[in-house]
């Protein structure tokens, strides 16, 4: 269903094609949720209230939907199209992707960081739970300090890691 790459093929051709798609529905979609709120009698006094319920929920669903996938493809066909140029914009881009991934993902390791940190030396750490999350000590619950502070350990290790060996495979060449 949808568009299908074909052999050779630039991906950029092949994702502005994908958005170009979506964009079709997003229109189908919102021409339907027009007819239906035109047409459609109020709820309390329609035949069918579960199937026009239904259109009222599903309709703006699908074209939230379509709307997400128009624009994210549209968006990845320009990312693909500065790839593709050349090598060295290739490169370029790659670097560029992972240099604000890491930029936006450095807050929540510096967090991670500073929670474990904060275990070694001070004793407590952020225990999150959905009924209380509150800052906690080894003397209150050690099982739970024990618990929440191999999370923070292992989370802020597996992010830098990550992290890390993506930055140096981009940028050392």
């Amino acid at each position: 269903m949808g568009p299908t790459r074909h052999p050779h093929e630039p991906l950029s051709h092949y994702r502005f094609r994908v958005a170009g798609y979506s964009f079709k529905w997003l229109m189908a979609l919102g021409l339907a949720l027009a007819l239906v709120r035109l047409v459609a009698p109020p709820l309390h006094q329609a035949a069918l209230p579960g199937l026009l319920m239904f259109l009222y929920i599903g309709l703006p669903l699908g074209i939230g939907m379509a709307l997400l996938a128009s624009l994210g493809s549209w968006l990845l066909g320009l990312w693909s199209s500065m790839s593709e140029r050349s090598i060295e914009d290739a490169r370029r881009m790659k670097r560029i992707k992972l240099t604000t991934l890491a930029l936006l993902l450095s807050p929540m390791l510096a967090f991670g960081l500073y929670q474990c940190g904060s275990a070694l030396l001070a004793g407590e750490v952020l225990a999150l739970s959905k009924a209380d999350p509150r800052i906690i000590t080894w003397a209150e619950q050690p099982t739970f300090f024990a618990v929440s502070t191999a999370f923070w350990v292992v989370a802020s290790g597996a992010l830098l890691r990550g992290l890390g060996r993506q930055l140096k495979a981009a940028w050392v060449d």
